[in-house]
């Protein structure tokens, strides 16, 4: 699961640092979330947006404690909202000005929270 979870973040990171010069991070969390508060229509796709992240991420966990993966007492949609705020704050650091990395490293110690150290007994 460590491994996956980290292939997301690293597509996440290539998407960020995909052009030249300042990262772009996110666009619905570095622009839409502004928008949202003024209008409604953004504000119900942005939701539904964060609300999709979560459900793909707890459907994974909810899978990989099924397979063994994770201890079986793991929160699946509490570790989805962990992994989902992980993501959100690597893009908004991203377009912050932080140094890929950098990303990369937070990335690594929240997947370590997330699924455990590599060598806790699962």
């Amino acid at each position: 699961m460590a491994e996956a979870l980290m292939l997301a973040y690293e597509a996440a990171l290539s998407f960020y640092f995909s052009r030249k010069g300042s990262a772009r991070g996110c666009f619905v969390i570095g622009t839409a979330v502004a928008e949202a508060v003024e209008d409604a229509e953004i504000r119900k796709s942005v939701a539904a947006g964060l609300r999709m992240l979560d459900g793909d991420f707890e459907a994974r966990f909810r899978t990989a404690r099924d397979r063994g993966e994770l201890k079986q007492d793991a929160d699946p949609e509490a570790l989805a909202l962990l992994a989902s705020a992980t993501m959100h704050t690597i893009a908004i650091r991203a377009r912050a000005g932080a140094r890929r990395a950098d990303l990369r490293e937070i990335a690594h110690k929240a997947v370590t929270v997330i699924c455990g150290s590599p060598s806790a007994s699962h």
